[in-house]
């Protein structure tokens, strides 16, 4: 891509194609195509396989805010994020359905590894309600209005101990890292930045516990064409994680310096 005062010039490249976003221009907020940009300023969102990749270029005199992009066709919804509380539970079980998200886990593979496909899945989710009861919240939900939306696991590293008998997980060091360790969107909201407010805000909550890094076990999608339970390389670099081991081509650990974070309020 080349970007000049006037002009954006795309290189041909097979399933590209130009999208329009939200941008901030000075005080007023208008929605604009490439072609009606200012000078200096140019914000693009650009479209590979129907996923918009986030592109904001600043101008020498004005910033661009991206404050929303466009994915087929529409635009990328704002979510409440909260943290799963025994209040919230009938949300969660409407978003894991009969099959507890996956194959009956109920969210319980941190926990027991594999151990909780030799078991009903009713068992996994009482136990995992358990947990959701005693507290403290084991993870976060994200709302579309009344209707939970995605989830994801987000605990200190020593509350899912079975990692560590998975040789391609194991710690990479004695950090007291926190663990990003499941994510689970609803069918008909996948590809819609879900995942991305999900992580985003565990960000947030890992930070608010003191937790020096926030970690990740996601599928590097370049590699591998398995689905993912906890999400992919790609969504989690452009929210600033690096990669700290790599034990197996296809499944990075990736990690999230939340000391490198400046303190604000939340």
């Amino acid at each position: 891509m080349a970007i000049t005062d006037r002009a954006v010039h795309w290189p041909s490249r097979p399933g590209w194609q130009l999208g329009a976003m939200w941008v901030m221009y000075g005080r007023s907020t208008t929605f604009m195509s490439t072609a009606s940009v200012p000078p200096l300023a140019v914000a693009i969102a650009a479209a590979q396989s129907a996923h918009l990749e986030r592109v904001v270029a600043q101008s020498e005199y004005q910033s661009v805010r991206l404050l929303g992009t466009w994915q087929a066709g529409q635009k990328v919804m704002k979510l409440t994020i909260r943290p799963l509380t025994p209040e919230l539970w009938p949300a969660l079980e409407d978003l894991f359905g009969e099959r507890g998200a996956a194959n009956g886990c109920w969210c319980m593979y941190g926990r027991i590894g594999s151990a909780y496909r030799n078991r009903p899945a009713e068992k996994n989710k009482a136990e995992f309600r358990d947990i959701v009861k005693r507290g403290p919240s084991p993870g976060l939900l994200a709302f579309d209005g009344e209707l939970a939306v995605g989830w994801c696991q987000v605990t200190p590293r020593d509350a899912v101990p079975a990692l560590d008998r998975v040789w391609r997980l194991k710690r990479v060091d004695d950090t007291p890292v926190w663990s990003l360790s499941c994510i689970y969107v609803r069918i008909g909201y996948r590809k819609r930045g879900v995942t991305s407010q999900l992580i985003a805000a565990a960000l947030k909550a890992a930070r608010r516990a003191r937790a020096p890094a926030l970690e990740a076990y996601p599928f590097d999608a370049d590699l591998s064409p398995s689905a993912s339970g906890c999400g992919y390389a790609s969504t989690f670099a452009r929210a600033g994680f690096k990669t700290v081991a790599r034990r197996t081509p296809a499944r990075p650990i990736v990690r999230h310096d939340l000391k490198a974070i400046a303190p604000r309020r939340w």
